[in-house]
């Protein structure tokens, strides 16, 4: 009998060597394979290239931020500044705000806030509510959050 159990354990092993593609049988996995990395790669090749563009949109953005910045600094060179008119800046919040309102309120002051009195304004009016719209806003800077001045403080 044990001879018996030799032989059903030959065929099953010879079975099992048999499973898979032989060698008069053409496997089709190969095909499917380059169909799989074909897909692969392009889909990397777009995402490499949704890549490069996202890039190229935040490398301008800097560029321009660059270029504005150069430009600040050469005003500031040109007009050289005065030690009352350098400000600490502590937090910029709500310095554009205030500007605004102080550039509007100096108007009002001056009764100069309708639109027949704004549409003439005189450079001397003009530079006037620049210069206290400026105030306000180095004062604002000077502070954490926006924290504009009180009146009394301009």
């Amino acid at each position: 009998m044990e001879e018996g159990k030799k032989e059903d354990k030959k065929e099953e092993s010879v079975e099992e060597v048999i499973e898979g593609p032989t060698a008069n049988e053409v496997d089709s996995k190969p095909e499917n394979s380059e169909k799989n990395i074909n897909a692969t790669l392009k889909e990397e090749l777009k995402e490499a290239m949704d890549t490069i563009e996202s890039l190229k949109t935040d490398l301008q953005e800097v560029n321009l931020l660059n270029s504005k910045l150069l430009y600040v600094n050469k005003i500031f060179k040109a007009n050289n500044l005065s030690e009352s008119q350098k400000v600490n800046v502590i937090d910029t919040v709500g310095a554009g705000d205030t500007f605004n309102a102080g550039f509007l309120a100096k108007l009002s002051k001056l009764k100069l806030l309708s639109k027949s009195n704004v549409k003439n304004l005189s450079s001397k009016h003009i530079s006037m509510a620049l210069e206290y719209g400026i105030k306000a806003a180095s004062i604002t800077v000077s502070r954490k959050g926006a924290n504009p001045p009180l009146l009394s403080e301009i």
